[in-house]
């Protein structure tokens, strides 16, 4: 037999917090700016948060300058050969003559040109344009996403957290190949996010978890629910700003719980987490874009209220958030109402305002405190909502009569013994005698027979005699639409081309029930019968009578 009964596991998506995600520039308004000036044999380690700038200066002045610039005369050791000299001067008499005009080689030369140790102004420029003509390399051996140079400026900006180096070297112009630096120095930058005023959008959690109810049970279970969360991260620094977060085929199925475990990884910005009652939660957190994914589940189906403290350190602070695994109960998962009438649902696990709503107000309405009222006789199913976790009550508005027909009729079927012997004693049934012992009892028909039940066969003629069977007879589009009411009747036959040829067997119709509601607010329902569990059916177009309205 078919059923309306979900026996799936499902996903309930039980709270998702709406936030105020900053996706602004990845440069802190704060940002500091560092000049840093580099000596000779510097290795500088310097800690920056990321959006920092700053410029590279060399300090020059601790470039050991080479003696022939400082002293162009030191190539020789201050003597004069004595052969060179006579032979100058014999070569050349002028050197003797007093009135020459050879300026003498041991008088203090008068050009401007010449170079001199004892000018220092020209010491002074010789100095600088030997600094002048030195070759500066600059080497940034780091990734460019963690810090940005510009070889040019020497200006640099701290991107994303890591560490990074920039090495200087500076080499003459007569070392074309590099290999003889006359300057070197190294500076390492530790690059972190400045996390002082950095806050988490929400401090604490609250999974509501959806109650699933079998028929029959009292207590609900839980074991499919997965509550899904998103806190923001309050920064004006861009955790992870190239992952996103969506499911693709790359992430792993879980077949047990129809979950999917993102494959995203958080290599660009670290972060670490722990959580305790771990026996009886599973947490899994994700970073993308300044937003934390997580989700949980308990991992017992009989679930109670708990709470979880996450540990998660990022970028070295750490925030502590308690997540509550809370359970939903309701108080009624199946309901008559006489129309006019009210009834309030009462749901545990919550102080927080409920949404209530009906799937068809005209039917039955229902207030802000999950009170019932009757409108019209029909069907429809209450639905409360607490955060993105669901209850749901199937309501039956009926008359009074019928109230009591379809009631009788299940505590006959839940208290009383099956026995086609004793089927006319009190205590005992069948199926044509339980229809006919709950309408006689509490209406005037007894379907033609006044002393003792008749069988299925005649129930049924007497509906179709006095006109009252369904058009279409049992359908389970009509199922889904809940136009099936308290007291009707299916009659089964095993014969569907002469349907009261050989009709077996009768079962009443006593409301709907349901078992809980889907994480898009769908409920589940199915039948609910006088003798029967939910679950039970017939075969499509079987008879369907409906004795009194």
């Amino acid at each position: 037999m078919k059923s309306l009964h979900v026996k799936h596991l499902f996903i309930l998506s039980a709270f998702t917090i709406v936030l105020g995600i900053f996706f602004g520039c990845p440069v802190p308004s704060q940002a500091a700016a560092h000049d840093i000036t580099v000596k000779n044999g510097d290795q500088l380690n310097i800690p920056l948060y990321t959006g920092d700038t700053g410029t590279i200066t060399t300090d020059r002045t601790t470039i050991t300058i080479p003696e022939s610039i400082t002293n162009p005369d030191s190539s020789t050791d201050g003597t004069t050969d004595s052969s060179e000299s006579d032979s100058t001067s014999t070569s050349n008499p002028s050197m003797n003559h007093p009135d020459s005009s050879v300026t003498d080689p041991d008088l203090p030369s008068t050009d401007p040109d010449s170079p001199s140790t004892d000018d220092p102004k020209k010491k002074e420029e010789a100095i600088q344009a030997y600094l002048d003509s030195l070759h500066f390399v600059y080497n940034a051996s780091s990734d460019s996403s963690v810090l940005s140079f510009d070889t040019q400026t020497h200006q640099f900006q701290a991107l994303k957290p890591g560490t990074a180096s920039i090495s200087i070297q500076a080499f003459e112009p007569e070392d074309p190949w590099n290999r003889y630096p006359v300057f070197t120095a190294t500076i390492t930058f530790s690059i972190s996010v400045d996390m002082t005023n950095v806050t988490l959008t929400q401090n604490s959690l609250t999974a509501y978890l959806s109650p699933m109810y079998a028929y029959g049970k009292k207590k609900p279970y839980y074991s499919s629910s997965t509550a899904e969360f998103q806190i923001g991260i309050n920064s004006s620094y861009i955790f992870n700003p190239d992952t996103d977060y969506s499911y693709n085929d790359s992430d792993y199925y879980d077949p047990y719980y129809n979950y999917y475990y993102p494959s995203t990884s958080n290599t660009s910005d670290l972060f670490s987490y722990s959580y305790t009652e771990s026996d009886k939660v599973q947490i899994n957190i994700t970073l993308a874009k300044n937003v934390l994914y997580i989700s949980a589940y308990p991992t017992k189906t009989n679930v109670k209220a708990t709470t979880s403290i996450i540990t998660l350190t990022l970028s070295g602070k750490t925030f502590t958030i308690p997540l509550t695994l809370s359970p939903l109960t309701i108080s009624d998962q199946s309901l008559l109402l006489v129309k006019g009438k009210k009834k309030a649902l009462k749901v545990t696990g919550t102080t927080e305002a409920i949404q209530w709503t009906s799937t068809n107000p005209k039917i039955a309405t229902v207030n802000s405190k999950g009170v019932i009222k009757g409108k019209k006789i029909g069907n429809c199913v209450i639905i409360g909502k607490i955060g993105n976790a669901y209850v749901g009550c199937a309501v039956s508005v009926t008359t009074a009569q019928l109230k009591k027909v379809a009631t009788y009729a299940n505590y006959m079927g839940t208290h009383w013994t099956y026995s086609q012997a004793r089927r006319t004693q009190t205590g005992y049934y069948d199926c044509s005698a339980l229809v006919w012992k709950a309408y006689k009892k509490y209406s005037r028909i007894n379907f033609g027979s006044a002393g003792y039940p008749g069988v299925a066969l005649s129930e049924a003629k007497w509906c179709n005699a006095h006109h009252k069977m369904l058009k279409g007879g049992y359908r389970y589009k009509k199922i889904r639409k809940m136009q099936y009411n308290p007291g009707d009747l299916v009659f089964k036959s095993t014969n569907m081309k002469k349907k009261y040829a050989d009709i077996y067997h009768v079962e009443m119709i006593t409301g709907y029930y349901c078992y809980g509601v889907s994480s898009t607010g769908s409920p589940y329902i199915d039948l609910t019968w006088g003798a029967r569990g939910t679950g039970y059916g017939a075969e499509e177009g079987s008879l369907l009578g409906r004795p009194m309205k």
